[in-house]
């Protein structure tokens, strides 16, 4: 991921965040951006719904925000893996706790 892209993210504590359910169905919800390592990011989905449910059956997602400064906004487009117990989950809570 490109570095620019990285700061304006880790300055962000929500993004948008778009899915689509089998049939197509649109949905965007916010997210909180809770940690970038590498090219993964770790987003909270504290509803746990229409996100949680969509991407059970099509993982594609589509992030976007905005830099306010330039008005240049930036989508990221991936594939998402649900974590939702392990070692990997444990120190996700513990981020979360600790913010």
């Amino acid at each position: 991921m490109n570095k620019k892209i990285v700061e304006l993210l880790k300055s962000r504590e929500f993004v948008s965040v778009a899915t689509c359910d089998f049939d197509g169905r649109p949905n965007a919800a916010s997210k909180f951006l809770l940690r970038i390592e590498g090219n993964f990011i770790y987003l909270v989905d504290y509803f746990v719904g229409k996100t949680y449910r969509n991407l059970g059956s099509n993982p594609r997602i589509s992030i976007s925000f905005m830099d306010i400064s330039s008005l240049v906004g930036y989508q990221l487009n991936g594939l998402v893996k649900i974590i939702e117990s392990g070692p990997e989950y444990d120190s996700l809570v513990k981020d979360l706790l600790q913010r």
